[in-house]
C-alpha cells in the first residue's frame, strides 16, 4: 500500500474472512477548525486520495473511519433524487445505491443523537455524495438501536466510519462503546465487526 499524507491504511488479508476481497481500513484525523494545522482543503485531498485508491487497487473494500470532526445531524448523505423530475444514468446509479441499502435491509435515514451540523459536517456529506460513500454509524448493529450514539464528550458525533454502500454487507455490527480515559481524552472507542 502507497503511504497516504491523509489516510493511514490497513490492509487485512482476504484469507481472515475466507473470501476473495481484501479489506483496506483508512484511519483518518480532520483537526476542527480553528485549528492551527486544519487545512480547509482536506476533504479535497481525502477525495484525491480515494479516487486515486479506487483507481490503482481493484476488487479491495475500502473503509474510512477516524475523528473528521464533522458534524452531520441527519442529513442525508446520498442524493434523493425525486424520478419524477430527473431520468438519467446518474438517477439509475443513485437508486442502485439505494436499492442496496434495500436488499440489505439497512435504514436509508441514518440515526444521530447530535442534531448539529458544523462546516466539516458538511464537507463529509459532500465527500461521501460525490463518491457514492455511506456513513455507518446510526445505521447498522448496535449504534443503530442505541440512535446514534455520542462519539465525543457525550454532546457530538464526530467519529465515523464510512464506506461504500456494496461493502456494507460485510459489516456485521457498529458500536459507540462507553468512554473511557484509558482510550482517549474525550472521544468514545468505536467498534467494528466484520463477518467472516
Amino acid at each position: 500500500m502507497e503511504l497516504s499524507s491523509i489516510l493511514y491504511l490497513t490492509k487485512i488479508s482476504s484469507k481472515l474472512f475466507n473470501s476473495n476481497t481484501d479489506v483496506v481500513v483508512g484511519n483518518v484525523y480532520i483537526p476542527p477548525e480553528g485549528s492551527p494545522y486544519f487545512q480547509p482543503d482536506t476533504f479535497d485531498q481525502i477525495e484525491n486520495e480515494l479516487r486515486n485508491f479506487s483507481r490503482n487497487y481493484k476488487n479491495i473494500c475500502l473503509y474510512v473511519i477516524g475523528d473528521f470532526n464533522s458534524r452531520t445531524a441527519e442529513e442525508p448523505e446520498f442524493i434523493e433524487v425525486d424520478i419524477n423530475e430527473h431520468e438519467d444514468d446518474f438517477t439509475e446509479f443513485v437508486e442502485n445505491d439505494l436499492a442496496i441499502l434495500d436488499i440489505l435491509d439497512i435504514d436509508k435515514k441514518r440515526r444521530n443523537m447530535d442534531k448539529t451540523k458544523n462546516r466539516s459536517g458538511s464537507n463529509l456529506l459532500e465527500l461521501c455524495k460525490a463518491n457514492s460513500l455511506f456513513i455507518v454509524n446510526g445505521r447498522i448493529g448496535t449504534d443503530k438501536t442505541e440512535s446514534g450514539k455520542f462519539t465525543c464528550k457525550n454532546s457530538s458525533v464526530v467519529d465515523y466510519f464510512i464506506c461504500a454502500c456494496s461493502f456494507l454487507q460485510f459489516v456485521n455490527n457498529f458500536e459507540v462503546l462507553e468512554f473511557s480515559r484509558l482510550y482517549s481524552d474525550v472521544h468514545c472507542p468505536i467498534f467494528y465487526r466484520f463477518f467472516s
